[in-house]
């Protein structure tokens, strides 16, 4: 699997919520999933862009940067090919890899949620809870995405009785979008 984070660092839940767990997250993440943070990078790369700033959070005692430039040119990439769109706020992408003669993105099988809308509806209790979630799936599974969020629903489907009752099944459907697997694939 392959997690993409949009996540500029000019956001609130971004400061809060993911620069002071980058170095957890690269940790955790390791040899289970390729995790990519759009527009960060280490500082050899930050060469090649005029615009990277030096941001205060280092990666395992690593400087990182961030290039505006390179954020948008992933986001534009990315868009170009797939149905997906850039949400303006913090977006993240977990796809498959077909790992056949060389690995590529499998866009057919993707979970797209927009992190700061999940986390203002309380639809996700912590983003490094939500992530722990995925780092411990990958871990365990190996991971494709369908299966990552086929675990999810039971623990959804055990919420409804007590949504129905108080009728709260918009809340409940809002809660299980963010698992829900979605084709993206332009093709």
């Amino acid at each position: 699997m392959v997690a993409i984070l949009f996540a500029h660092p000019a956001h609130q839940i971004v400061k809060n919520e993911i620069l002071p767990f980058l170095s957890q997250m690269n940790i955790r993440s390791a040899d289970y999933i390729d995790f990519h943070f759009a527009g960060y990078i280490d500082k050899a790369e930050a060469k090649k862009y005029k615009d990277a700033v030096k941001l205060k959070q280092k990666i395992s005692k690593k400087k990182i940067y961030f290039s505006e430039i390179l954020f948008l040119e992933m986001r534009k990439d990315i868009e170009k090919e797939t149905k997906w769109k850039h949400s303006g706020g913090v977006d993240f992408l977990l796809i498959d890899v077909i790992k056949e003669n060389s690995p590529t993105l499998d866009f057919s099988n993707c979970i797209e949620a927009e992190l700061s809308i999940a986390r203002e509806n309380k639809i996700i209790p912590t983003l490094s809870i939500f992530f722990e979630s995925i780092f411990k799936y990958a871990q365990e599974n190996g991971g494709k995405t369908s299966k990552f969020s086929n675990g999810r629903i039971p623990n959804l489907a055990l919420d409804a009785f007590s949504k129905l009752l108080d009728n709260g099944l918009f809340s409940l459907y809002e809660k299980g979008k963010i698992y829900a697997v979605r084709n993206l694939a332009k093709h």
